[in-house]
């Protein structure tokens, strides 16, 4: 009897190692797969490539002032341009005076799940303002923090 409890406690020590081993190797993957999609896409805010950033969004787009109570707005693709380079020249935060567009050039690889100005958590992704989802195998903008009424 003492054999084979120590035999299943071995056998689920294992176990717990070998969920421990591999549990990274898939938090590494999801880092490199969104640091690809990260560098298209700014490369596409940078180049101001409209067609491309419509492939990389979720409609309707949704934006929200920072305050849980802010009134979630939903931005069509027809609009969607419009609101996105309003948010790229709106101030990123109370800190500092740079504004969307340079946060976003400023953040050349995303290297670990979370670092300042980004995290990366099961499949959702926030850098900056923004968040992103994976939407099927792809990443894709799906929300903003920005309010436009002053």
């Amino acid at each position: 009897m003492k054999i084979t409890i120590i035999a299943l406690l071995v056998l689920l020590s294992q176990n717990i190692y070998d969920q421990k081993e591999t549990a990274p190797q898939s938090k590494d993957t999801e880092v490199q797969e969104f640091d690809i999609f990260w560098k298209k896409f700014r490369q596409a805010v940078i180049d101001n490539d409209t067609n491309k950033l419509k492939t990389y969004t979720i409609f309707p787009f949704k934006t929200r002032g920072l305050y849980d109570s802010d009134p979630v707005v939903k931005v069509h693709e027809s609009n969607f341009i419009e609101v996105f380079a309003a948010f790229l020249i709106s101030q990123a935060d109370s800190r500092n005076q740079k504004n969307q567009l340079e946060i976003i050039k400023e953040i050349t690889k995303i290297e670990t799940l979370q670092y300042g100005p980004y995290t990366i958590v099961n499949n959702w992704a926030r850098v900056g303002d923004l968040e992103f989802k994976k939407a099927g195998k792809q990443w894709k903008l799906y929300f903003a923090f920005y309010n436009d009424r002053k």
